[in-house]
């Protein structure tokens, strides 16, 4: 007997895995119908409900029986809909109330993305599937996709605004940005380090960058593509918003790095003193390329450490104002560095 004898799902899995980009989807309505959302049938025959009710006729056990008789055909959907509604926003307006969610939809779980769409989405996100055909006219699976890569803009405008406080040597903003608070629907809020910068922003998983077409290099995945793709779109608009930088990959270090200071703050002087006490232990932060770039990286230590900039960026806010704090960080991204350089 085979070892997949009778397990058709195992042997799938398995070759969707082995080979990745090969298989499409085809979607119905059965995978969003666990969401509460009708199927394209049951929406047609409550709109034969809902138009026959309006004209007096007595409610039905069987709606599709009653159409039958009374109009001599199945009941069909798209020639019903355009019988109901003239223009494209009319037909779409009719739609809305069956696959958009109101707020007891919401406050019940109901016509949001399942786990099966969350589950597809990884599978996207991680470059397993390319192409999805779907009869569905919902945007569950739209809504799944976007979890985190929705707020991408938030990261543009955020990251474009710290590069020309950087230019501009405006650190107290720079500080300022950083910490700013963003309010959260029914969560705590967050600060920008902690919820929009590299590591902290939800779409900042490798797979999803390193599977964008022409983005893998010729020695295989990049170390860190996030950051990679913003220097990448940053080297191409930054001279229409903040001129000729003699050095662009060392302005975007200053970034990441006093970026990654900011995401760090959230723990205080006395717990990076006790976690860094062990031997090569290391504290979460968001680190990009000044993790594995060495030119930049020594250029911005030598300066937190060894001249003016030091005392700017801590009376900027940087390090919770304490030198004892920038020193620590220092040593945490060199043991993070020190980590990246092995992989």
């Amino acid at each position: 007997m085979s070892i997949l004898s009778g397990d058709p799902t195992t042997q799938l899995a398995f070759s969707v895995f082995e080979n990745r980009g090969v298989y499409a989807l085809l979607l119905g309505s059965g995978l969003s119908r666990a969401a509460g959302i009708p199927t394209g049938w049951e929406i047609t025959l409550d709109l034969v409900r809902r138009v026959a009710l309006a004209k007096g006729v007595e409610d039905q056990s069987d709606w599709a029986e009653w159409y039958r008789k009374e109009v001599g055909s199945e009941a069909n959907y798209s020639a019903l809909l355009a019988e109901l509604a003239l223009a494209p926003a009319e037909r779409r307006s009719i739609l809305h109330s069956y696959i958009e969610p109101d707020e007891d939809d919401r406050a019940e779980g109901k016509k949001l993305p399942t786990a099966a769409h969350h589950a597809i989405a990884r599978l996207v996100r991680d470059g397993f599937i390319k192409v999805i055909v779907t009869t569905n006219f919902d945007r569950l699976l739209e809504n799944a996709l976007s979890v985190g890569l929705r707020t991408y803009p938030a990261v543009l405008m955020m990251t474009a605004y710290g590069l020309g406080l950087i230019r501009a040597e405006r650190w107290k903003l720079l500080h300022d940005l950083f910490s700013l608070q963003i309010a959260r629907e029914d969560r705590e809020p967050k600060r920008v380090a902690n919820h929009l910068f590299l590591w902290g922003w939800k779409g900042s998983g490798d797979d999803v960058w390193n599977n964008i077409e022409g983005f893998i290099t010729k020695e295989g995945h990049r170390r860190t593509p996030l950051s990679d793709h913003l220097l990448d779109v940053f080297r191409e608009w930054g001279p229409w918003f903040i001129g000729i930088v003699p050095d662009y990959d060392l302005l975007f270090d200053w970034f990441e790095a006093l970026g990654g200071l900011a995401h760090l703050e959230e723990n205080s002087e006395d717990t990076l003193k006790e976690q860094l006490s062990l031997h090569d232990n290391r504290v979460h932060m968001s680190t990009g390329r000044i993790g594995w770039r060495r030119e930049g990286h020594r250029s911005i230590e030598h300066d937190l450490k060894s001249t003016d900039k030091r005392g700017i960026i801590l009376r900027a806010g940087f390090a919770h104002a304490s030198e004892t704090y920038l020193d620590l960080y220092l040593e945490n991204l060199r043991r993070i560095a020190k980590r990246m350089d092995w992989h």
